[in-house]
């Protein structure tokens, strides 16, 4: 019986992401925790970042999926919680700015009011020539208390990055340079637990 029943939710889930055409790359089961470490050039630990797909809703034209995802320093103190949203929409996959927030920084505005406006980042198709142009992503944090803004921060980056994903699955390693070429940091998967 468990068998016909994990059968069906994969037949209703293949036949909800292939309604829009998408390939999400993110796990597409709620409940899946993964985690990426991050690392120094040296390769030595900076952070991780816990992530938890918290729901799953599905329409005609677009699949929402619900992420949570945990910063933790190197020693693995906790910094911050940050919950965003990555999309399938008409075939195109994206993810809201917003998880790119840099959870260390954060920690320091942790008991003030704290506005993120974040745009979509679209996750190219795998079929996507070299040298295509992808939209600018936005992300501005207005940090402030008792209603008032006390700094907005909007922060430009001049950087290229190197990225690999799997479908159903996301991120599995990138690679950051600054802008004269050099390696800043790399990410990995180091962890994927499927519910």
């Amino acid at each position: 019986m468990k068998t016909l029943l994990g059968a069906l939710l994969l037949f209703v889930y293949s036949v909800g992401y292939s309604q829009s055409n998408c390939k999400p790359y993110v796990p597409v089961t709620k409940g899946t925790t993964w985690e990426i470490t991050s690392y120094s050039p040296k390769d030595k630990v900076t952070g991780t970042v816990s992530y938890e797909l918290l729901d799953v809703v599905i329409t005609d034209n677009e699949s929402v999926f619900s992420i949570r995802a945990t910063t933790h320093d190197k020693k693995g103190e906790q910094t911050y919680v940050n919950e965003y949203n990555a999309k399938c929409v008409d075939g195109k996959f994206e993810f809201d700015m917003s998880f790119m927030i840099d959870g260390e920084a954060m920690e320091a505005y942790k008991d003030m009011d704290v506005d993120v406006d974040a745009s979509e980042f679209e996750v190219p198709s795998m079929d996507a020539e070299a040298g295509t142009i992808l939209k600018d992503g936005n992300l501005t944090v207005k940090v402030g208390s008792s209603g008032m803004t006390i700094f907005k921060m909007v922060v430009k980056i001049e950087a290229t990055s190197k990225e690999w994903y799997a479908e159903n699955v996301g991120i599995v390693r990138s690679e950051s340079y600054n802008k004269k070429g050099k390696l800043t940091g790399y990410d990995v998967l180091t962890k994927l637990v499927v519910k």
